[in-house]
């Protein structure tokens, strides 16, 4: 091709936070001509494998692929000298993980994010919902906190939780007429 293999990376992921997923792809692939020479990095067999993934969990294509593509470049994940790729790594095998409802291999990915975005904090939220972990349920998840709150019976605090969010839902309306507020 007539870009560089970083050249490549910068375009695709430039294309895919445009949404323009078919050209992404493109730049992605020819990226693969040049694996194996010099100026080939495991860094860019990183970026361009968690950018493919990303990009297959967005158009819906299968979750195990999207998965594949990811754990054939984990090993490069310690030796990278990009700032913060771990997270970036792990937090799309994390969705990889709940959209396959591979519920038990959650909490280990999870446990391995430094800094958890609230995407993260959604997916681990809602393993412990499953769970019957009510307690464990982060406070920035919205509806799921504000339904735990009513699993573990504190209708006051669930329903002030509802009304910050302005929701009217079925849990809603059950610790409303559990305090007698209707």
């Amino acid at each position: 091709s007539q870009y560089s293999a970083t050249d490549c990376c910068r375009l695709g992921i430039e294309e895919y936070k445009a949404k323009n997923f078919t050209k992404a792809k493109a730049y992605f692939s020819s990226m693969q001509n040049e694996e194996g020479t010099e100026g080939f990095s495991s860094d860019l067999a990183l970026l361009r494998a968690i950018y493919i993934a990303k990009i297959m969990l967005e158009e819906g294509q299968q979750v195990s692929e999207a998965q594949s593509t990811l754990l054939s470049v984990e090993k490069y994940i310690k030796k990278s000298r990009i700032e913060k790729i771990s997270d970036s790594f792990y937090s799309v095998l994390l969705q990889c993980k709940i959209q396959s409802e591979s519920w038990e291999e959650i909490p280990s990915v999870y446990s391995k994010l430094k800094e958890p975005d609230a995407d993260a904090l959604l997916v681990i939220s809602s393993y412990y919902y499953k769970k019957g972990q009510f307690e464990k349920v982060d406070s920035s998840c919205g509806e799921l906190y504000a339904s735990a709150l009513c699993r573990l019976g504190k209708y006051e605090e669930a329903c002030s939780e509802f009304e910050r969010l302005k929701l009217k839902t079925a849990d809603y309306a059950i610790a409303l007429f559990i305090l007698q507020r209707y």
